[in-house]
């Protein structure tokens, strides 16, 4: 019992200091429960705190205009991770803000402190559609948003996130403007690849250490995009620009950086979305 008191305390910190530092930068955050969250599942056990969390952390930047086509910036969390924890470490507030995109932040929470990639009702079809479109009536009815605007998403994540963003780009309906992978490419590639070949207009970057399980599967799929003439650029992570865009919407980009400063190096998830905002 001491030890759970505890947890909840650290917790509560968290959330505490990432509301101070929302409000200090301007931003808003706002916490939505929803029953097509990723849990609780109906598999997982409802009485373990890893898998029954179905809160979804908001941040509405200041500088966010409603009556202006936005973006929906999904980031999910890796292993031993929680959506409280990750808004500070990854300081997604603050990559956010200075891409200058008109987006709303959406962290939902995973596997919560788990080593589990598992990502519970969202491996079915429609769950996470059903999902969004709760999310999108939420924020509308919160006066968040102007539903009516063109919008579309942008879903990132690191490391253990590779599941759920496999999923959602084999289940989503709304268009997805950009995926930015950081060492987050998950073995099914082959489903990856039907994706991009059907999604001509997404933008997709996958970011990986060259001695990560992460690094064979983008390999993986970059040969089968080769057997299926599909176009992409590799290229090492410090020389991309937002031109290469124009080249092509596929971008691998290896990086000597390790596997936990992938994302939290060289403000690339800053530039990425500067990038994929432009095209």
């Amino acid at each position: 019992m001491p030890h759970k008191s505890i947890s909840w305390s650290i917790l509560w910190l968290l959330v505490c200091l990432s509301t101070l530092n929302a409000q200090k930068l301007g931003s808003k955050l706002y916490f939505f429960s929803s029953s097509n969250a990723m849990f609780p599942d109906g598999i997982k056990p409802s009485n373990d705190n890893r898998y029954n969390d179905n809160n979804t952390l908001i941040l509405v930047p200041k500088n966010f205009k409603k009556n202006q086509a936005f973006q929906l910036f999904f980031w999910f969390h890796g292993w031993g991770n929680n959506i409280n924890k990750t808004l500070e470490s990854f300081k997604l507030e603050e990559e956010l803000i200075a891409s200058g995109i008109n987006a709303i932040l959406v962290l939902p929470e995973a596997a919560k402190n788990a080593n589990d990639s598992y990502a519970g009702k969202w491996e079915k079809p429609n769950i996470f559609s059903n999902y969004l479109e709760e999310l999108k009536n939420h924020l509308s009815e919160k006066k968040l948003i102007n539903i009516l605007q063109p919008h579309s998403l942008i879903i990132a994540g690191h490391s253990g996130a590779a599941n759920v963003l496999s999923k959602i780009m084999q289940y989503n309906t709304l268009h997805i403007k950009g995926v930015l992978l950081f060492d987050a490419l998950n073995y099914e590639v082959d489903k990856t690849a039907n994706f991009l070949q059907q999604s001509t207009s997404t933008t997709f970057i996958t970011m990986f250490s060259p001695k990560s399980s992460f690094a064979n599967n983008s390999l993986k799929l970059a040969q089968v995009l080769d057997k299926r003439k599909i176009g992409y650029l590799q290229k090492p992570d410090t020389q991309f620009t937002a031109d290469d865009l124009k080249e092509t919407k596929i971008i691998f980009l290896p990086s000597p950086l390790h596997h936990n400063d992938i994302a939290t190096t060289n403000h690339y998830i800053s530039k990425f979305l500067k990038a994929i905002d432009a095209f």
